[in-house]
């Protein structure tokens, strides 16, 4: 199953225990070999969707299950806009599997 860069993110804390911010990316960055600045803002996504929580001392620490984050990132994503032409559509179910822009990117 392919997982979204959030639950990646979730699950590298659920598997590891508490990190600290600095060991968060420094691991994140060796397994998907992303770029420290687009880890830092993924961590602040995930703070905001509730997903991780980080102490004053900046270690970072998982607040759901996979299983919690996964209903709750599809339940936030479902009444959002598409995330390639941008159109907020009233099924958004719908609009993935037949939104123009999706099939011009396959």
């Amino acid at each position: 199953m392919k997982l979204i860069a959030e639950l990646r993110l979730l699950n590298l804390l659920l598997e590891q225990g508490d990190m600290t911010a600095r060991d968060l990316i420094r691991e994140f960055k060796k397994r998907e070999r992303w770029n420290e600045n687009v880890t830092m803002q993924l961590i602040r996504t995930c703070l905001m969707n509730g997903l991780i929580q980080r102490t004053p001392k900046f270690v970072c620490s998982p607040l759901m299950t996979l299983e919690e984050a996964k209903e709750s990132l599809i339940e936030a994503r479902r009444d959002s806009e598409c995330l390639l032409c941008k159109e907020k559509p009233k099924n958004a179910e719908n609009h993935r599997k037949f939104c123009a822009m999706s099939r011009s990117a396959v």
